[in-house]
């Protein structure tokens, strides 16, 4: 056996996302179940042979268990509170040192994977064998951009190597490019963060203590007052020894209902026309719906948040559910 395959695996899945841009959901997006999964159980797929650690509020942890009605789970790690990923995995490393893990791999369930999930075991095989040949180093997937004529890729962190070798060190990270941005990051080669990162215990904890020290060593009452930043933001762009893998491996962030009805096939309705969508959460008693007389109307039920809006309104639902949250 290998040295690689000896060493201690640790797997976090970070499952605190809790995204405004989905209202009405009142659950965490990890729980989406798509396909017949939930967006978690793919995570925990996708980690498998690593002994896994959910990282989530202790809301989230409330409303997993409740969702998954007492089936066995991974132990969870109870952030203080949500702050961004940068944050969390600072404050998961902190808990998972007295495991003594030799490689960590870090997942989002905020994702969906489109493609087989087989195909992670294999790419997490060759991020611990690049860990291996260089411990210091902190290895991240990079994903190839998708069609030249979309604009998608300005909602996404983009990384930009320093050659076409796989793997390739990073020359530069771009968090949310401006559209007319995109044109250039494709002609270097650039690839869309997949969000998954890898390396040795002590490349994370050296990261953290060079660049955001306050998110390992400070208490549980201090962690409210860090800055809500993400890994990328915190870390990556900062620490000088990173490496990128090519995937292709085909995924979805599922950002905005937008994207995430093309994955949900629509519930039932009644109406005059085929072009309007009915969805509810499945965790709740379902009820009949009926459209009569309007046409591109969406309707979104999650427990006693009710949106109705256009299917060309879902630009501004992030303000709407901000506004609805000071005013609860």
């Amino acid at each position: 056996m290998s040295r690689a395959l000896k060493q201690k695996k640790v797997g976090l899945i970070l499952a605190g996302g809790r995204s405004q841009r989905l209202f009405p959901l009142n659950y965490p997006k990890s729980l989406l179940k798509i396909r017949g999964q939930t967006l978690l159980d793919q995570a925990m797929v996708k980690l498998k042979g690593f002994e896994i650690r959910i990282v989530t509020t202790l809301w989230g942890a409330r409303e997993i268990r409740k969702a998954y009605q007492g089936k066995e789970l991974p132990k969870f790690i109870i952030e203080p509170e949500s702050r961004n990923t940068g944050p969390a995995i600072g404050f998961a490393i902190k808990k998972i040192k007295k495991l003594s893990p030799k490689f960590i791999a870090i997942v989002s369930a905020d994702h969906f994977s489109v493609s087989n999930l087989k195909g992670y075991s294999k790419l997490f095989h060759r991020m611990e064998a690049q860990c291996q040949l260089h411990p210091k180093d902190l290895v991240i997937v990079g994903s190839k951009a998708r069609p030249r004529n979309s604009s998608e890729g300005s909602s996404f962190g983009w990384i930009i190597p320093t050659s076409k070798s796989n793997p390739s060190r990073v020359r530069e990270f771009i968090e949310k490019p401006e559209k007319h941005v995109l044109r250039r990051l494709r002609r270097q080669s650039g690839l869309i963060n997949s969000g998954i990162f890898c390396g040795s215990f002590e490349a994370f904890e050296q990261a953290y203590a060079d660049h955001f020290p306050m998110a390992v060593e400070g208490s549980v009452k201090k962690y409210a007052k860090l800055p809500e930043l993400s890994f990328d933001i915190a870390i990556l762009e900062k620490y000088s020894a990173v490496r990128v893998i090519r995937s292709s491996l085909d995924w979805s962030d599922l950002g905005t209902w937008t994207v995430l009805m093309r994955f949900l096939p629509p519930l039932s309705i009644s109406g005059d026309s085929k072009s309007n969508y009915f969805w509810q959460s499945p965790y709740e008693a379902q009820i009949e719906s009926c459209i009569l007389g309007l046409e591109n109307i969406c309707i979104l039920k999650s427990g006693k948040r009710l949106l109705i809006a256009h299917k060309n309104a879902f630009s501004n639902i992030r303000s709407l559910a901000s506004r609805m949250e000071k005013k609860n």
